[in-house]
């Protein structure tokens, strides 16, 4: 398995971050986060990320993003304090992006991911309007 380069996302800044509580139920049996509980925290990130930055308008008129592919990578342990999801966009294509994001705790970078979105209408996959891709853009990882 191919590893992220992580040097697309570290000493980056991302257009978006947002702290997600760590629940007790996300703990495993040493207090740390449990790795499937960091997938469902990333994805919370990632969701509010759409829906406040870049797809509200392309969902309002009938489309929507599916996932194709997400890649996870711990770099520390996570304990019961929120974590400091940073998402952005790393790279943009005719009906689909890529994007990044890091975890951190205490200032710690602990996890990172890769999420390719494939945008679809009707069923399949559907190139998106210049108006997404110009959120799209502006919501790149620099």
């Amino acid at each position: 398995m191919q590893r992220l380069d992580r040097n697309r996302l570290i000493g980056r800044t991302f257009p978006f971050a947002i702290d997600i509580p760590v629940r007790f139920d996300d703990l495993d049996i040493q207090a740390h986060v449990n790795n499937v509980a960091v997938a469902v925290i990333f994805e919370e990130a990632r969701a509010r990320f759409n829906r406040e930055n870049v797809l509200a308008d392309w969902v309002a008129s009938g489309g929507s993003a599916v996932v194709a592919g997400v890649q996870l990578e711990f770099a520390g342990e996570m304990e019961w304090h929120p974590l400091h999801i940073r998402t952005g966009v790393l790279e943009v294509g005719r009906s689909s992006f890529l994007l990044g994001q890091i975890a951190s705790q205490h200032g710690i970078d602990t996890a990172f991911a890769e999420t390719m979105l494939v945008t679809t209408r009707d069923g399949g996959s559907a190139p998106f309007p210049d108006a997404v891709r110009a959120k799209l853009e502006g919501a790149l990882i620099v």
